[in-house]
Order: structure tokens, then sequence, then C-alpha cells
């Protein structure tokens, strides 16, 4: 018998949150691993963030985080998931970087 099975896409924000937001240890090994980093910058603890940042003015972008990521170290990573290349990308990080610290 083949018996199709529908499985919830990590990649929308749910699924992932749904999978690892209730598995930090999980996430943290499972990335540790991917990254294959030194271990001063593995990752220590994760934040899951509220995917949407309040728009200042109507005239601010919406703006999304992911993963808020505290290194051995002691720094702090935003970790996002790249659907698709944009030409816009490195000011998208700083834009995010700069609502980290507001």
């Amino acid at each position: 018998m083949n018996q199709e099975i529908d499985l919830l896409d990590v990649k929308i924000d749910y699924a992932f949150k749904r999978i690892f937001g209730e598995n930090e240890d999980i996430f943290i090994n499972f990335t540790n691993s991917i990254l294959n980093q030194p271990h001063n910058k593995k990752i220590k603890s994760v934040q899951f963030l509220n995917t949407e940042v309040n728009q200042e003015s109507a005239f601010d972008k919406e703006s999304r985080f992911d993963v808020l990521a505290q290194l051995n170290d002691g720094s702090f990573v935003n970790m996002e998931m790249q659907m698709s290349y944009t030409s816009e990308y490195e000011k998208r990080c700083l834009y995010y970087w700069t609502k980290l610290y507001e």
C-alpha cells in the first residue's frame, strides 16, 4: 500500500517554530552541526522572535526576524531563512540589525 503523507514545510514560519521552537536543543545541535564553527562561535542559546516587527509609521516596511542566537563568545546573531535571492540583502541585514538594537 502506497500512502501519501502530507508534511509541513519547515520553510514556512509556523512549521519552523512548531518544530524547532518547542525543541531548542534540537535546533541548537542541528544548526551547530551544519555551520561547523569553532567552539567559541557555536550557538549557546536561542530566542525565537516574533517574526513581525512593528512598523513605527505608515512609511516603514514590514520586517521579519526568525531567530536571535547567542554564541559561546557572548555575541549575538540574527538568523533568518532566505527563500529567494534579493539584491537588497545587505541593506536588509543592516536594517534588521538596527531593529535589534532599538
